[in-house]
């Protein structure tokens, strides 16, 4: 994919940010507007996340992107990602997801990869790095 291309595809990606930590998901949220992201969604952990993917797609605005952390109460980025992976309905099952994760969590990771991970970023990272694993993403779903 050239980067022309790719950078219009960034102006209308749906990307939801699911963080416990509003501070994190602002770093995100931020990151993603810096990069021409106009439609981001946010959620504190993965039960309202669901919530979001859902309504996205039965009002006809489905997600294109989960941005999510590993470690949040209530329904973790794990859970999350597996609910995901194992909804009956195509567009949610397939839905790319980019896991965040601190570099100590290294049986999560491959957890996430056994479930089908689309990508994986590790804290601390750069607007850059982000920018990387996001572009990587769409290009693996465009191979």
């Amino acid at each position: 994919m050239n980067p022309d291309k790719f950078e219009e595809i960034f102006l209308n990606l749906r990307i939801l940010v699911v963080d416990d930590v509003p501070i994190m998901r602002l770093f995100v949220v931020n990151t993603l507007k810096e990069l021409g992201v106009k439609k981001i969604l946010e959620a504190e952990d993965g039960n309202a996340a669901l919530t979001l993917v859902e309504e996205g797609l039965m009002n006809n605005k489905k997600i294109d992107l989960i941005v999510s952390d590993i470690n949040m109460p209530n329904m973790d980025g794990i859970d999350l990602l597996q609910a995901i992976r194992k909804n009956n309905v195509k567009e949610i099952k397939s839905m790319p997801f980019l896991i965040v994760s601190a570099s100590n969590e290294t049986s999560k990771i491959l957890k996430a990869s056994e479930l089908g991970v689309t990508n994986y970023i590790l804290k601390p990272y750069s607007p850059a790095n982000l920018k990387k694993k996001i572009r990587e993403v769409f290009i693996s779903q465009n191979d």
